[in-house]
């Protein structure tokens, strides 16, 4: 994926640096609970992590919507979307994918939408957030 000017650049990720960052995220995903909390996400309802990573957050998301629910995870790079997917399960799927865009996502889809840890790393900030509205 080429750097555009202002953009941040996502191809410097490794296999390693994909493994290390699930290994160091564990302050991350108590932020990440932190975060969530105030959102009250019950059984059922369908939910959206943008930058989810390597999957810690949203699959204990996964846990509070139950088996009636749905969590999907997106991120822009492969290699943590590949560790993301050994969490997947019945009610959790992730998917490469970028804020900016998530027109493969109908309107009004999620109940809720997150982000952890990931707004300042938008190029376009103003895109995403309407996209987010928007889903």
């Amino acid at each position: 994926m080429p750097q555009t000017s202002g953009a941040i650049s996502l191809e410097h990720d490794t296999p390693e640096l994909a493994r290390s960052y699930d290994e160091a995220g564990l302050v991350q995903f108590r932020h990440g609970k932190f975060l969530i909390g105030p959102l009250a996400i019950k059984s059922g309802e369908h939910v959206l992590d943008i930058g989810t990573g390597t999957g810690r957050l949203a699959e204990f998301v996964a846990d509070l919507v139950g088996p009636n629910g749905q969590v999907i995870g997106i991120d822009p790079l492969a290699g943590r979307i590949e560790i993301a997917r050994l969490r997947q399960s019945d009610n959790l799927q992730f998917h490469t994918g970028r804020a900016e865009d998530l027109s493969r996502f109908d309107d009004r889809q999620f109940d809720a939408v997150y982000l952890n840890s990931v707004f300042h790393w938008i190029a376009d900030k103003g895109g995403a957030l309407r996209e987010i509205h928007r889903a």
